[in-house]
């Protein structure tokens, strides 16, 4: 494993934490915006509340933009996903482009929670677990109380949406292997066919 404080990553993160230093560089802008004749801004703004942003410091070394998001910052900032845009200044005439842009998930400071920490997909998989294990103990599919009719899942769908939440999970936990360069854990089926 890369020092991370040392080798700096060279993309931007999918996720981190809050209270946490976040610092990755671009190396692939600098042949086209030269950082003698341009400067970068870098902005992320919450999906469900546009006015909620942060942004990160960049500095400039020879052709590299490094870009910064400082531990002391990152500690108040609202958990949540964000869009991110990457805009360059062409420092002659103020002129800007936005050259890139992407997602990225801030999530709870994971040593201050004392919450749940897993993800919605997760919560549903284990409470619709636990509903199936109960469905075999109270296999009453509706009732009425007060002249009120209450209907109750069938296993067919309580099975339906289980199987939609696995999946979900799933592929959260192949896109933070692949944050952390472990590959997607997804198995590849290769066939050899005979030459003769």
């Amino acid at each position: 494993m890369a020092n991370l404080f040392t080798d700096v990553p060279e993309k931007e993160p999918i996720t981190f934490y809050k209270g946490e230093t976040v610092v990755w560089k671009r190396t692939d802008l600098g042949t086209d915006y030269a950082p003698s004749s341009h400067s970068m801004v870098w902005e992320a703004s919450l999906e469900s509340n546009g006015s909620t942003r942060f942004s990160a410091t960049v500095t400039e070394s020879g052709t590299e933009y490094t870009f910064t998001l400082d531990n002391s910052a990152t500690a108040n900032y609202t958990a949540g996903d964000y869009k991110w845009f990457l805009k360059v200044l062409q420092t002659s005439d103020s002129e800007t482009l936005i050259i890139d842009s992407g997602k990225i998930t801030v999530k709870d400071n994971f040593f201050a929670t004392t919450t749940d920490t897993r993800s919605h997909a997760k919560i549903m998989v284990d409470k619709l677990e636990s509903l199936l294990q109960g469905k075999a103990d109270s296999d009453v599919s509706s009732y009425s109380i007060a002249g009120r009719s209450l209907n109750k899942l069938t296993v067919e769908e309580l099975l339906k949406w289980r199987d939609y939440y696995k999946a979900e999970y799933q592929r959260e936990i192949q896109e933070f292997r692949i944050g952390n360069n472990e590959g997607s854990g997804a198995i590849v089926k290769v066939r050899f066919d005979d030459a003769s």
